[in-house]
């Protein structure tokens, strides 16, 4: 039993680790672990009695009875399988909240190369799930391609309000940054319009690494404007992002990349959980978790049933669909940029010349090759499982 639920958790970090890296579904690996199905019975489950059974106990003073009854309830839910692989997902994203970010801040066109190879790579998931091909699945593809791509434009910018802070004591930008909380990386709040005068101050040359836009200590009384999201579009965010994550194909933290919020809720996270344990809570910090949770949750409950619907009525559709999509996605996280006096980034044809190029495209061929294993092992787990059937 104490096994049985330790593969069971180990399943749910598995899930949770490649679907915290955009590209490579979560949903992908629940398909190549042979529990995708019970996961999506599982969600469905999630319902009215399931609530009133848990709740039960709480109105009759935990008597044995409602005891008794919502134990059998979640035991019929298969709840408890669901929340052990939950507590697994969850603890692979504190785990990777921890160090992504910092690598999203130091290396930002190696990630993006990075990702941009993963996104590319998982179109070929839902391009061999379709069987057989029609004429009319390539205008679906290219429809939705080019509605994704005009729609981001060259980078999508979440939207936010700026909240001007004054340093109370010497503090790195890094860490400043961390605790308002803001959206952006310190790179680019250095290079925000409203922070003219703090480059003024503090003068980084152009060609600096970007860990030392991090490392800028702050003297007290410096003022700075710190770009902060709203908390309804963080709520939006986590419900759009599970409810990608519920797909076979498409990641839901590729979704985060692309709306502005993936760097923002990993460097959140991480935040409030390395302060509550030094017994430091951060109200905003946690309020905005609970947004981007409290969305996923939502979608979770609300989007499962769709999920269902969706591949027993328009299979094929809807895997084309999500090729179009990764594909028009693809310009928000090329990887090769400029930035125009503003600030804000432009896409730039790719040159041997940049000092990251080759950082970059070795990172890019990696993804690839991940992807290419990942989809090779669901291959040889579908043929092992036609095999078994057929034998039986």
């Amino acid at each position: 039993m104490i096994l049985s639920r330790i593969v069971v958790f180990l399943k749910g970090m598995t899930m949770g680790c490649i679907d915290v890296v955009p590209g490579v579904s979560g949903s992908t690996v629940a398909v190549l672990l042979g529990f995708y199905e019970r996961f999506i019975a599982a969600l469905k489950n999630i319902d009215a009695d399931l609530i009133r059974a848990t709740l039960a106990p709480l109105r009759n003073k935990f008597d044995a009875p409602s005891r008794q009854h919502c134990a059998e309830t979640w035991r019929q839910k298969d709840m408890p399988w669901f929340v052990n692989l939950i507590l697994g997902l969850l603890s692979a994203l504190v785990i990777a909240s921890i160090y992504i970010p910092i690598l999203m801040e130091r290396y930002p066109e190696v990630m993006r190369g990075f990702f941009f190879g993963l996104v590319l790579g998982s179109a070929a998931n839902p391009f061999l799930n379709i069987k057989p091909w029609r004429r009319h699945y390539p205008i679906i593809i290219a429809a939705f391609a080019i509605a994704f791509y005009f729609l981001l434009g060259q980078q999508l910018t979440a939207p936010y309000h700026i909240a001007a802070i004054t340093a109370q004591e010497a503090i790195t930008l890094e860490k400043l940054a961390a605790l308002t909380p803001s959206i952006l990386t310190p790179y680019d709040i250095y290079n925000l319009p409203q922070n003219a005068h703090l480059r003024e101050l503090f003068p980084i040359a152009h060609d600096a690494g970007r860990a030392a836009f991090g490392a800028l200590t702050l003297t007290p009384g410096t003022e700075i404007a710190i770009p902060k999201p709203f908390y309804l579009l963080c709520l939006l965010a986590g419900f759009t992002a599970i409810c990608a994550m519920l797909m076979p194909g498409i990641s839901g933290s590729f979704v985060l990349l692309v709306l502005g919020y993936y760097y923002f809720a990993l460097n959140t996270a991480k935040t409030f959980f390395a302060e509550a344990a030094s017994g430091n809570f951060l109200p905003h910090h946690g309020l905005y978790v609970l947004c981007i949770v409290g969305g996923a949750l939502i979608g979770l409950a609300a989007f499962s049933r769709a999920v269902s619907w969706l591949l027993s009525r328009f299979r094929d559709v809807t895997h084309a669909a999500i090729i179009g999509i990764l594909l028009g996605c693809l310009r928000a996280v090329w990887p090769f940029q400029t930035h125009d006096p503003s600030g804000l980034p432009h896409n730039i044809a790719p040159n041997p010349a940049l000092h990251y190029f080759w950082p970059t495209l070795i990172a890019f061929v990696l993804a690839i090759g991940i992807v290419a294993l990942t989809l090779g092992l669901q291959a040889r787990q579908k043929n092992k499982t036609s095999s078994n059937a057929g034998h039986s």
